[in-house]
């Protein structure tokens, strides 16, 4: 998806969140988009200086193209401080690979789940004869904050567990959070049953 029509999108979903405690981002069946809107996205997370998401070398240009997130976004900034957690699968590929990266490196997001799928690099199907096409990468793909590709590898999760038992996981963490943060009695005894209840 281009940055471009995310952006309304991305501005209803973070003004709806502005007042949550924490935020589980659940790209197990992402299969990707574009550098651009990772950089937009990541944008709501980190802070207002420019931070280099990722970074993709064209071959046939022989050009790098940075990414950078931004410090003016649409919508509600959800800032630096409230926990992240993002559930992956061995489906998560390309574009939401690069957004885990990227929320990993900069130790801004906990990543939950199975290795990711492998797919950093960009290319296209081109033709051999009139019977035969092949799939050949025409650039590379990289996260610069750790000097790192995800291309064959994944993103490797910081706590890996089957993709099925990543949500609950990420929802007893993101609950023991917000109880750690919470003061009122009454909404500390809420959160503390519905932690009890994943149990």
């Amino acid at each position: 998806m281009d940055a471009v029509p995310s952006k309304p999108m991305l501005a209803t979903v973070m003004n709806f969140l502005q007042y949550t405690g924490g935020l589980i981002i659940d790209l197990r069946r992402n299969s990707g988009g574009q550098p651009e809107t990772v950089a937009l996205l990541a944008s709501y997370f980190l802070g207002p200086e420019p931070v280099h998401t990722n970074s993709i070398y064209w071959r046939d240009t022989d050009k790098t193209e940075d990414f950078l997130t931004t410090e003016h976004v649409d919508g509600a900034w959800y800032g630096t401080e409230r926990p992240v957690y993002i559930l992956t699968s061995s489906s998560t590929f390309s574009a939401a690979e690069g957004f885990s990266s990227a929320m990993q490196a900069t130790g801004r997001g906990t990543i939950i789940g199975e290795v990711t799928r492998g797919g950093a690099n960009p290319g296209g199907v081109f033709a051999i004869d009139n019977n035969f096409w092949i799939w050949i990468s025409t650039g590379r793909a990289s996260t610069p904050i750790n000097n790192s590709s995800w291309e064959g590898v994944g993103v490797i999760p910081d706590i890996q567990l089957d993709a099925e038992s990543a949500r609950v996981q990420a929802e007893k963490m993101l609950l023991q959070d917000v109880i750690a943060m919470t003061d009122d009695p009454q909404a500390k005894f809420d959160r503390q049953q519905a932690l009890r209840a994943l149990d």
